[in-house]
């Protein structure tokens, strides 16, 4: 189903367009639910290619731990080694099903390689054709509003957005950037939150011999060979890279605050493994565990790592950050949004700005998440916003007051404000159901949030293995992503039949 969505203008017709910052697993999709939609759409993305994060690159920062705001920048925090922590099931789009059967696909264990998701994600720009849509080699380097011109008068405010290309001079061979200026009336945010570094402050930062840099730039677990490594952060990529360090390096260390399901973000104990570390040295024996640890509180000048209960760690050669990543907007004019201990807002349920919805929305931000279906039931609520059949969202003061009492309720259970968008549990279910609702659109299926419970379960259980063990009933769940794809294009067709179970 199509339509055109157009305005009125002193009697005249006009089309109006929106702007998508961004082509990873929320920016394509939000690009092809505003296509869908009838909007006149365009998404800037700053590589030459789609996928985002995904996209892999053996590219490192040319500052480790990524503090320097001159330093060479690089997108992709993925590693060489990295598999997905869901299963390819319910991590596919509701249009477009993560099985084995799209086109390109080379990996078809249930837990795929970064790989994988780059082709999947290549495909379903191609099954929609949003290339044509795509505006690539082209950086967002600002993004203001603009009231509306004389003669519109109570036409809302636009924005201008400004672009910088990176063009070789033809035979010169130096780079020359092309800048660009256009106005849109809507735009939406989707350029991510993996690839600015969050660095804590550690005494004796300074004076440490050893190596010190951000998760961000970890690629190969080669790098670390035989050596005492100790990672801070238990989260998904501390978890999973101390894991993959095993076979390399001498001793593999993990300090957190506290540990918890990276998948789901539910405590687990924080046990730390009985080995003794002088009778492997003795005997020469492989060490097989990660050791957990408490927090760093102080590095120092002869190599030794301090942790909170006052334990020394002597000797080590690299400290790993893994302490996650900041939302940054660095091309959006001050006084729509401020970022605050990972926090943004002022945002209505995740998504809006009160004072500029729906022209101005972010798309992804949440975490603990299935991402890609999340995305695509925001970006539904954004194209139906857009284009006046989605429910009325309500009054700015109402969508203030909104997000104020969610701070609070947050505050109250003593949650900190770096966990603002973390939807772990059932909550990420009564948030995608909240989307889907507001967008008078389908209800996506329980069997998504059976797999990733299970997987969760899994997870803990099998915390170096699970990935191989996989989540049985993989046959199952990709009957049902078919199964509620065909019923959402049926939904579309003009059935408006809820999807089923």
């Amino acid at each position: 189903m199509s339509l055109s969505v157009v305005c009125w203008t002193m009697g005249q017709l006009v089309m109006v367009y929106r702007a998508v910052i961004g082509t990873g697993a929320g920016g394509l999709v939000t690009l092809r639910e505003l296509l869908k939609e009838g909007h006149q759409a365009t998404a800037f993305e700053q590589a030459e290619d789609v996928g985002g994060v995904w996209v892999y690159t053996e590219e490192t920062e040319t500052d480790p731990l990524g503090r320097d705001t001159g330093r060479r920048q690089v997108h992709s925090s993925m590693y060489a080694g990295l598999r997905t922590n869901l299963p390819r099931e319910v991590m596919g789009f509701g249009h477009y099903p993560f099985t084995t059967t799209f086109p390109g696909s080379a990996d078809p264990r249930q837990f795929p390689t970064h790989d994988e998701v780059r082709r999947y994600l290549a495909a379903y720009a191609a099954e929609f054709g949003l290339e044509p849509h795509i505006r690539f080699d082209s950086r967002v380097t600002q993004v203001r509003q603009e009231e509306a011109s004389t003669g519109e008068a109570g036409a809302p405010p636009r924005w201008r957005v400004s672009t910088a290309s990176s063009k070789s001079q033809a035979g010169a061979g130096v780079a020359k950037q092309e800048e660009r200026q256009e106005t849109f009336d809507a735009v939406v945010v989707c350029s991510g939150h993996f690839s600015q570094p969050k660095v804590p402050q550690l005494p004796g930062v300074e004076s440490f011999p050893g190596q010190l840099f951000h998760s961000h730039n970890y690629r190969h677990a080669s790098d670390f060979a035989g050596q005492r490594v100790v990672l801070l952060g238990a989260a998904a990529s501390g978890s999973d890279i101390a894991l993959e360090l095993l076979g390399t390096a001498k001793w593999v260390y993990l300090s957190a605050r506290s540990f918890s399901n990276p998948l789901t973000g539910e405590p687990q104990a924080a046990a730390v493994h009985s080995d003794d570390e002088a009778e492997h040295a003795s005997t020469g024996a492989a060490q097989r565990h990660v050791t957990k640890v408490s927090c760093i509180s102080a590095l120092h000048p002869d190599g030794s790592v301090e942790l909170a209960d006052g334990t020394l760690l002597p000797n080590i050669d690299t400290v790993l950050l893994c302490t996650g990543y900041s939302y940054t907007y660095p091309f959006l004019e001050p006084g729509h949004v401020t970022v605050d201990d990972v926090r943004v807002r002022p945002l209505y349920k995740h998504l809006f700005p009160p004072a500029d919805a729906p022209r101005l929305s972010f798309v992804g931000l949440c975490f603990k998440i299935a991402p890609f279906i999340q995305s695509e039931l925001q970006a539904r609520w954004i194209a139906r916003s857009l284009s006046g059949r989605a429910r009325a969202l309500p009054s700015v003061e109402e969508m203030e007051r909104d997000v104020q009492a969610f701070d609070a309720a947050l505050e109250a259970e003593g949650i900190p404000p770096r966990f603002t968008h973390r939807c772990q549990g059932e909550y990420q279910w009564k948030l995608n159901r909240s989307y889907s609702e507001a967008a008078q659109g389908p209800i996506v299926g329980s069997w998504r949030e059976e797999v990733f419970n299970a997987t969760g379960k899994l997870r803990t259980d099998f915390p170096e293995t699970y990935r191989n063990v996989g989540v049985g009933g993989g046959d199952k769940w990709a009957l049902a992503a078919a199964a509620e794809a065909q019923a959402l294009s049926e939904w579309e067709e003009g059935g408006r039949k809820p999807l089923g179970e």
